[in-house]
């Protein structure tokens, strides 16, 4: 066999990579920013780590080196977003949610339109199971934080919510996709 090129550099995955289970975590918030989207709304993105006093703690930052070690672009693995504002240009009731949940976390904080002020701080998080499509075209899973919760309600114990399946519609005879009505936007 011939010698690989960039064999030295490459990372070794040996184990599989740690998967944080569907359900109710604690989170410590490691980063906050507004980000404006090409459309001109714009989202709150928030980077978690799970702060949960268990094994997982550390999961994120863990994965994010192992990934980081063969590609120095990875991203972090655990982000969420939060659209600022509703439809009509309002804020999103949503976005005060997420505001009020960290309110709630963190014992004198108060929110003053910073949203660097939320680093550090601790949120409950709802984790979902959720499909996508591989670039090999085959269906996968993977866990992503989907509602935010106070600390509180994390720690009285959440439902885990359902698999969030793609709509892939059905193949039809002439090899289209066939949607329901309901499924259309228009």
């Amino acid at each position: 066999m011939r010698i690989i090129p960039g064999w030295e550099q490459a990372a070794s995955y040996e184990d599989g990579a740690e998967r944080i289970p569907a359900g109710g975590h604690i989170c410590r918030i490691i980063s906050a920013r507004v980000e404006a989207l090409e459309n001109g709304s714009e989202k709150l993105s928030l980077a978690l780590e799970i702060e949960d006093g268990t094994p997982l703690d550390g999961v994120c930052r863990r994965t994010y080196q192992a990934r980081n070690s063969g590609n120095p672009n990875a991203k972090w693995p655990c982000v969420f977003s939060q659209f600022l504002l509703d439809r009509d240009g309002h804020c999103s009731p949503y976005f005060k949610g997420l505001i009020k949940c960290v309110e709630k976390s963190n014992a004198g904080y108060q929110w003053a339109w910073d949203e660097k002020s939320l680093k550090g701080k601790l949120v409950g998080m709802i984790f979902r199971e959720e499909e996508y499509e591989s670039q090999y075209g085959d269906i996968r899973t993977t866990v992503r934080p989907a509602f935010a919760r106070s600390v509180e309600r994390i720690r009285e114990g959440v439902e885990v919510p359902e698999v969030r399946r793609l709509n892939l519609g059905t193949i039809g005879q002439n090899g289209f996709v066939e949607v329901q009505d309901e499924a259309l936007p228009f």
